[in-house]
């Protein structure tokens, strides 16, 4: 018998009737560590809680999915713009390694051909930057990715001291 997942407490809206009375079809690991720390650390505080609760069920991580494209809700004391002359994959690098980041990363993306991969950073920011896709490159969790959605020049690095 499947697991049983009730509602969190408090939960309104699409996401309560995602989890209906007693939902069963959500994978207990439909979350990823990476992508929850992401929504916890970059995102608007205001925001943060019900993108968390989205990650939970498949239906609410696809709906994240498809808004990267136009997401407007980066936390900007912790997302700085990246240089035009340096949105490349190259400098992008550069930049995401003096800070930190290893080889490996984990990609959330709107494009089906990357999301939920763990992948080599460098390759990962070349299959990115300039893909026409919104996508999350999470480096370090909850402490430094790169994000980019599908309109030009929207390319951050975020960054959060620990």
């Amino acid at each position: 018998m499947p697991a049983v997942v009730e509602a969190p407490e408090g939960a309104v809206g699409s996401l309560a009737s995602d989890y209906g009375p007693r939902f069963s079809e959500v994978p207990l690991n439909v979350m990823h560590g990476d992508e929850r720390a992401f929504f916890e650390s970059f995102v608007e505080p205001a925001k943060r809680r019900r993108y968390v609760e989205l990650l939970g069920s498949k239906r609410g991580r696809g709906k994240i999915c498809s808004s990267l494209d136009h997401f407007k809700d980066l936390d900007m004391r912790f997302c700085q713009l990246v240089k035009p002359a340096e949105q490349n994959p190259t400098n992008t690098l550069r930049i995401l390694r003096a800070l930190g980041a290893g080889r490996m990363c984990h990609v959330m993306s709107s494009a089906r051909s990357l999301d939920g991969r763990d992948m080599e950073l460098e390759e990962a920011l070349r299959e990115t930057i300039g893909g026409g896709s919104g996508a999350i490159v999470s480096c370090v969790p909850g402490t430094l990715a790169y994000f980019e959605s599908e309109e030009r020049k929207t390319r951050y690095v975020c960054h959060r001291r620990t």
